[in-house]
């Protein structure tokens, strides 16, 4: 599903920043640990399918646009 773990855990953290909100925030939004977040975003682990929706939904943002091309940086 997710093409490129390193796109994915960039874009997480990108999409995250652009949102305003902390881990902890985002953890509590999807219903996983901070601790979670901070490993899908350092690239230490990959989510599962629901998690990845609820990721995506909770930024607000479609699946394809977090799992697929490093997004630009600004």
């Amino acid at each position: 599903m997710i093409r490129c773990p390193r796109d994915f855990a960039y874009n997480l953290r990108l999409l995250r920043l652009r949102a305003g909100i902390t881990q902890v925030a985002l953890a509590a939004r999807v219903g996983c640990a901070g601790s979670a977040v901070s490993a899908y975003e350092s690239g230490n682990q990959t989510p599962g399918l629901g998690i990845a929706l609820s990721l995506a939904k909770a930024l607000n943002t479609p699946l394809d646009r977090l799992c697929g091309e490093r997004l630009p940086p600004c």
